[in-house]
């Protein structure tokens, strides 16, 4: 053993720089996974920390189990029953049950000027309010009637209930409210004192201490909470130390508890704040000293589960175990499981090529040391020991380049690690996976190729350069398997539960090893096809680059798969993101703007108004009754999986069929999947017929001519019966109704469906028009100069504010600001807006319509879509390339130490072709050369992988992502994977340049020196 170690040595000293340039890769690629892995390692030790100190002074929790119900009301909550919160406060060893009632509310700090300012009242006969001429429903010129509905559509009662506004203004807010009658606080008082649950008319709260910081606002200071004529003012009596949930983004898990609150108020007046009766949300439960919590809840839990809505228990290592399984820590350990896997790959190829080359080079060396002593046996431990101490060193270093790297962070952004720097058990356990097992199964092949050697072939020269016979084999089978993925994603039926597991560990993997498979042949391909090419490029001799690549086959092959998993990834990551973004962009169907005026509308008297507004095309403009009835039935099965297209609800949109749908030019441009516009007008204005996009078909397995029912907003005992007369594609719908705000009951809808106005608008009565539909033309002359001369642009914020009605002229870089179209009509429509109503319309921000608060007039144009959504899908689709491209660096140092061995190698070679008359700068070109072809061999993989695996990705996303249903097409984003691929060649030509200057300096003599049988 001590002669293998000491060869291993004195191996390793001989060639110190492919020492440290791999130890340098192993140590980046482990750095990745603890860069990677840290956040998740983070997250587990804040959950550990909330979860000790979430409970306060109770040792249980009692709450509904959550459950997903079929039919469920939209904002039916779990509540704990008043009986068992009584038998529970009565129980000998309970020393208090506090019952407590959470929701979301807007709270904000008091001011005076905003504080419960009351909705503005119309006048008795003013149009579009009850009463007055006209009143009833709004028609498309204003002055139409229509009759109510039959009786097989269903009949409402005599006298409706009041129509909701469009959304609880407590459904969105800042803190989440707790009503609580509890006589002590749940955790330590920062300040003050806490709340008196006998005094609620005090209006006093307490207040956690980071909802404090985040409103500016101390003891003794008043909030305001809730909108319009339920807010209330508050004073703060207290500040209390809530501990605070791990920010964990939009999918994190949510606390049960005390801890969920920010704001605490006595629950009779949380009742008068919400405007309806309190129930018990959770019940946090003190146990008396000596209690035994084990006993008690195998005591109370048989009858949890005779309830309706079953009850649980939950204590610290339940909240911990809960908040270590939520959706997003499953991400992130996904993420850390990928990190880890692409790392492994990468690792692998990287210390299986340079032991394949030290085997290449050292043939002779091993055969005699065969002849002269050594065993198979100690010939084997001598390249694992090798491989081995190349995996410590690169794991050791790539531990503490991490912890650096995560310490720099820590001190540069402390918000990207909420619990600082930490380097965790998983941190460590997946870099020394990568790091070890990457050594280990990298060196399988080099020591069978080693120990095949045998002593006579210390006796045979090196063999010449020949043509090499690749593997055509390799090719054939590496098709086959790269075809099997998408069969078993788009063509072999099987359920979807199934689906994702099965493209997972056959598809994927088949594919992945395809691919490897023809590595050989795209070695040969790209030496015959771009080699010429190469070669007049740099003005070589073809016949000088004929053969480098494939005279090497196997080391080229490991050098070219190892960059290919970076890269090869990252073009997977662009094509999957564009594909799938595809859908979402508003299409060429889509009129140029849509006026929405929230949340009442505006009379239909003044269609005609809205017309002719500046920048507004009159003939173009159609108003449009707009409702989001619940389908009756879960006929797109919402309750089985929820996703963009499987919602329990439509968006139904009437309009001017013959102006908007099926005339000869339409306003809307649809693209008919199934019937025609002339078949579907009849039944538009006659029999209830709608038209539906072709996703919605696909999920409820409707087509033409069948029938379906939606349920009345108000009372879902009265249903209307709609036909389909057209099917037609419809992409971008999802956006453009989700910015728009045509959304109006629920945040969520499975589909968008165009019917007649007049039955819509009778359906379910509705008075005034919310939006309108229109094309914009250009403005006049005049019309231009006086908005140039007059209009004062937006000022730069966050959010998109028109140019306000009373303006005043201003320069902007010597020019003055001249408005876009959704500028003017903003303000015309605002200024129309307060004529009619006589209060004052803001202009709708930048956010989901639901935020707005008060009356808005929001101007959505398609353009404006697209370039959101395209500079969020950006960001998010760049973000997830980040590692595969950090991947294909740390490969180019595996495409550094090849070209070194293919010099090393060929060193007798150069001096010959020095001595025959080649320059130096000839020898310099020519590995210039050989190193681009390994990069032209990786795009040639990569593009080809990543877009197979792109496009499958997309097709199984329809089963197992919420955005899936759609049926993207094919999207290769030539602009973004030009990034890829030209980083890989310029890689490629930056690793090139050490040896290339190497050869370039050295003298023939010292290269013929070399000898032409020495490695």
């Amino acid at each position: 053993m001590s002669e293998t170690w000491k060869l291993t040595r004195s191996y390793l000293l001989q060639h110190p720089a492919r020492l440290v340039l791999t130890c340098i890769a192993m140590a980046a690629a482990a750095c990745m996974v603890i860069w990677v892995v840290s956040g998740y390692d983070s997250l587990m030790k804040q959950f550990e920390d909330f979860s000790d100190e979430a409970p306060g002074r109770y040792a249980l929790t009692v709450y509904p189990v959550p459950q997903s119900t079929p039919g469920r009301m939209p904002g039916e909550e779990d509540a704990v029953p008043q009986d068992i919160v009584q038998a529970l406060a009565a129980d000998p060893a309970v020393a208090a049950a506090d019952a407590m009632w959470a929701q979301r509310a807007m709270v904000r700090k008091y001011d005076p000027k905003t504080f419960n300012r009351p909705a503005p009242q119309r006048a008795p006969g003013t149009p579009g309010t009850p009463g007055a001429p006209g009143a009833g429903r709004p028609a498309p010129s204003g002055d139409a009637t229509n009759a109510r509905p039959t009786a097989q559509q269903g009949q409402r009662p005599a006298a409706r209930p009041t129509r909701r506004p469009m959304r609880s203004p407590f459904s969105r807010g800042g803190v989440t409210l707790i009503g609580s009658d509890a006589g002590e606080p749940p955790y330590e008082m920062v300040a003050g004192h806490w709340i008196d649950a006998s005094r609620p008319d005090a209006l006093e709260a307490a207040l956690s201490k980071d909802a404090a910081e985040r409103l500016e606002v101390g003891l003794g200071d008043e909030v305001a909470a809730g909108v319009g004529e339920h807010a209330t003012k508050l004073k703060v009596v207290g500040i209390i130390d809530v501990p605070q949930m791990p920010k964990t983004g939009r999918f994190g898990p949510r606390a049960r508890g005390p801890a969920s609150g920010g704001l605490y108020v006595p629950m009779k007046l949380a009742e008068k704040m919400l405007d309806r009766p309190a129930h018990a949300s959770f019940v946090s439960l003190a146990l008396k000293p000596g209690a035994d919590v084990h006993k008690f809840r195998f005591a109370w839990q048989p009858r949890f589960n005779e309830v309706d809505r079953p009850l649980q228990f939950q204590d610290r290592q339940e909240l911990e175990d809960e908040l270590d399984s939520s959706r997003t820590a499953r991400q992130m350990l996904m993420q850390a499981y990928s990190a880890t896997g692409i790392s492994l790959l990468a690792a692998l190829f990287i210390i299986f090529t340079t032991l394949s080359m030290g085997v290449s080079e050292r043939a002779r060396q091993f055969a005699m040391l065969r002849a002269i002593a050594l065993t198979r046996g100690q010939i084997a431990w001598l390249i694992a020991i090798e491989s081995a101490i190349l995996a410590v060193i690169g794991w050791i270093v790539g531990i503490a380049a991490g912890w650096v790297l995560l310490a720099v962070i820590a001190q540069i952004q402390p918000e990207m690690m909420g619990g600082g720097a930490v380097l965790g058990p998983w941190s460590l356990g997946l870099s020394a996976a990568v790091a070890v097992g990457g050594s280990l199964c990298a060196a399988v092949i080099p020591i069978i190729r080693a120990t095949r050697l045998k002593p006579l072939d210390a006796m045979s020269p090196r063999a010449a350069t020949r043509k090499i016979h690749w593997p055509r084999w390799s090719v054939a089978i590496g098709l086959v398997l790269i075809v099997l993925n998408p069969l078993l994603t788009f063509i072999v039926p099987m359920a979807d539960e199934s689906r994702y597991a099965i493209y997972m560990a056959l598809g994927c993997s088949s594919m992945a090893i395809g691919f490897i498979l023809l590595a050989p042949g795209a070695v040969v391909l790209a030496e015959r096809l771009f080699g010429p090419i190469l070669a007049a490029l740099l003005r070589l001799d073809p016949a000088l680059l004929r053969s480098q690549l494939s005279s090497n086959l196997w080391r080229t092959v490991g050098t070219a798969v190892a960059m290919t998993i970076g890269l090869g990834l990252f073009v997977a990551m662009q094509v999957w993101g564009y594909t799938m973004l595809r859908p979402f962009e508003p299409g060429r169907w889509v009129p140029d703007a849509m006026i929405g005026f929230l949340p009442d509308g505006l009379p239909t008297s003044q269609n005609d108004a809205v017309a002719h507004l500046p920048g507004v095309d009159p003939s173009r403009c159609l108003p449009l009754a707009v409702e989001q009835p619940k389908l009756t039935g879960d006929i797109t099965h919402s309750a089985e999986r929820a996703s963009v297209t499987r919602q329990d609800n439509i968006v139904l949109i009437g309009m001017d069929p013959q102006r908007g749908l099926c005339g000869n030019d339409p306003l809307l441009k649809l693209k008919w999947v199934e019937g025609s516009p002339a078949s579907a007008l009849p039944l538009l204005k006659s029999a209830h017929g709608c038209i539906v996009p072709d996703h919605f078909c696909r999920e409820t397995g409707l087509k033409l001519g069948d029938k379906f029912k939606v349920n009345a907003v108000d009372d879902n005992d009265v249903t209307f019966e709609y036909v389909i007369a057209g099917v037609v594609n419809l992409p971008g719908w999802h956006w453009m109704s989700k910015f728009s705000g045509i959304r109006l009951n629920s945040g969520r809808s499975a589909a968008m469906v165009f019917a007649d106005y007049d039955t819509v608008a009778k359906d379910f009565d509705l008075d005034t028009v919310k939006f309108y539909w229109v094309d914009t033309k250009p403005l006049d002359a005049a019309q231009a100069r006086a908005i140039a001369v007059q209009g004062t642009p937006p000022a730069p914020a966050p959010m998109m504010s028109a140019a306000p009605a009373d303006t005043t002229v201003r320069e902007v870089s010597n020019t003055r600001w001249i408005p876009t179209d959704k500028e003017v009509i903003t303000a015309a429509a605002q200024g129309l807006a307060k004529d009619v109503t006589g209060e004052a319309f803001k202009a709708a921000g930048r956010g989901f319509p639901q935020m707005d608060q008060g009356s808005t007039v929001r101007v959505t144009t398609p353009v404006d879509i697209s370039d959101r959504i395209r500079r969020r899908a950006d960001g998010w689709i760049w973000q997830m390339s980040q590692l595969p491209l950090i991947t294909l660096i740390v490969s180019a140092i595996g495409v550094l130490n090849a070209i070194l061995a293919s010099v090393r190698a060929r060193t007798w070679d150069m001096g010959v072709l020095r001595s025959l008359g080649f320059t130096r700068f000839t020898l310099v070109r020519l590995i210039m050369a050989e190193s681009l072809l390994v990069g032209v061999v990786a795009c040639l993989l990569s593009l080809g992988f990543g877009v197979m695996a792109g496009w499958c990705g997309s097709g199984i996303s329809q089963y197992v992502s919420f955005f899936g249903g759609l049926r993207p097409e094919l999207v290769i984003p030539w602009g973004k994977l030009w990034i890829g691929l030209g980083g890989a060649l310029a890689l490629c030509f930056l690793a090139a340049i050490w040896p290339a200057w190497m050869i370039g300096r050295a003298e023939t003599l010292r290269l013929l020196q070399a000898g032409r049988t020495s490695f």
